[in-house]
């Protein structure tokens, strides 16, 4: 089963602080395009957030790494 998550739960675990700030990310290609659920609802699901989590994490470790 497929959960989907809505902008309040990325503010909530501190992938952004507003929604500007998420329209930038994905204009720039690095957050994903929501899922339309309706006309006026997208969300992200767990997978898509899971990717997010592996890149930043692989970002983070590359940078550390290079700082040795």
């Amino acid at each position: 089963m497929t959960t989907y998550r809505r902008f309040k739960y990325l503010k909530e675990r501190g992938y952004f602080d507003n929604r500007m700030s998420l329209k930038r990310a994905i204009d720039a290609g690095r957050f994903p395009k929501p899922v339309s659920l309706g006309p006026n609802t997208r969300a992200w699901t767990d997978e898509m957030l899971a990717e997010v989590d592996a890149r930043l994490l692989a970002e983070r470790d590359a940078a550390s790494s290079a700082a040795e």
